[in-house]
């Protein structure tokens, strides 16, 4: 059946929703949507919600951060004598804080293609499965892509895969750097 561009707008604006606020619902199956609607989603599991939220994802203000951080080192390459401070509306950011949200990032990716990686040794799925279970669970959004779609489930995992995603979920739930810091002995000698 045909939808009309209000259904169209209704169901894509929803699903907009509901992973960047990663509660997980779906009305749709997007699975069978376009490839850019499913990459534009694919780039809300990262973003996620905004700072002082409880939706999972990385945070939209340290995505934000991080693309002007980008533009000022842009700006600095060729005008070598510049001093422009990272800010977002009036707050500046120190290189420190940039340092560390960057910090926060990298260990944000590098879960997420570990957990992909590890899924995938453990059991045959396709790469699209392993790459968007292990970033759903990370972000904590709910469904993924491929065979964990918002149609599907992740109940045919392998019990070592479903402990590998279980711990991306604890991961990204808990932020990286509390969690993280437990593990570190010179944590526990202060």
């Amino acid at each position: 059946a045909k939808e009309t561009v209000g259904e169209a707008f209704r169901y894509s604006s929803f699903q907009v929703a509901a992973i960047i606020s990663t509660t997980g619902f779906g009305t749709d199956d997007f699975e069978a949507w376009g490839s850019f609607a499913k990459l534009l989603l694919l780039g809300l599991y990262f973003t996620g919600g905004c700072s002082g939220s409880t939706a999972g994802g990385m945070k939209l203000i340290r995505v934000i951060v991080v693309v002007k951080a980008a533009w000022v080192s842009l700006r600095r390459s060729f005008r070598t004598h510049l001093v422009q401070p990272v800010r977002v509306d009036r707050q500046v950011f120190s290189d420190q804080a940039v340092a560390e949200i960057l910090a926060f990032m990298t260990l944000w990716v590098l879960t997420a293609g570990g957990g992909a990686l590890l899924v995938a040794l453990m059991d045959s799925v396709d790469g699209t499965t392993a790459i968007t279970a292990s970033i759903a669970c990370v972000a904590n959004v709910g469904p993924g892509l491929g065979l964990v779609g918002p149609t599907d489930n992740f109940g045919f995992f392998s019990p070592g895969a479903k402990y590998v995603l279980s711990l991306c979920m604890l991961l990204g739930r808990l932020e990286f750097m509390a969690l993280l810091a437990l593990l570190t002995p010179s944590f526990w000698r202060s």
